[in-house]
């Protein structure tokens, strides 16, 4: 008895997902994005599975996310309704904070501030890196090395 492939209607389309694949700088997104662009090309969820090397259920609660809410669900990325940057401005952030654009939250304040208007306070800005996974550098204050002259 063959079990039949879950129907899913999907909103965007395979160059779609092959441009977020692409563009996506998160290794664990990349691979959600991977596994939904070979469901969305027609792989069965068990080729898809061990293709992504990804369990089933995994795959499964992919298929169910993007089902509710759409790929931004899927992917794990934390977009509430009101919040403050959009899905875009969210991924350029990610984009700048990984091409070494911001040493400190403080830079990133002042980025984000200058570049969309949108002020954070310096929780949510360190809420939004966590949710997003960047990662910032840590000043870190220790002795100082005494040099003989």
């Amino acid at each position: 008895m063959t079990r039949q492939e879950a129907k899913i209607e999907w909103q965007e389309s395979i160059s779609e997902f092959q441009q977020l694949w692409q563009t996506e700088p998160s290794t664990e997104r990349r691979q959600r994005l991977h596994a939904l662009l070979l469901l969305r090309i027609g792989f069965r969820q068990t080729d898809v599975t061990e293709l992504v090397q990804m369990n089933r259920q995994r795959v499964r609660y992919l298929i169910s996310a993007y089902r509710r809410k759409g790929v931004i669900h899927a992917l794990g990325y934390m977009v509430h309704p009101d919040a403050n940057l959009t899905f875009e401005q969210q991924r350029e952030l990610v984009a700048h904070a990984q091409n070494g654009g911001f040493e400190t939250l403080n830079d990133a304040l002042e980025w984000v501030e200058q570049r969309w208007g949108v002020r954070y306070a310096l929780p949510g800005m360190r809420m939004l890196f966590s949710k997003l996974d960047i990662q910032t550098r840590t000043q870190r204050f220790g002795r100082s090395k005494k040099v003989d002259c």
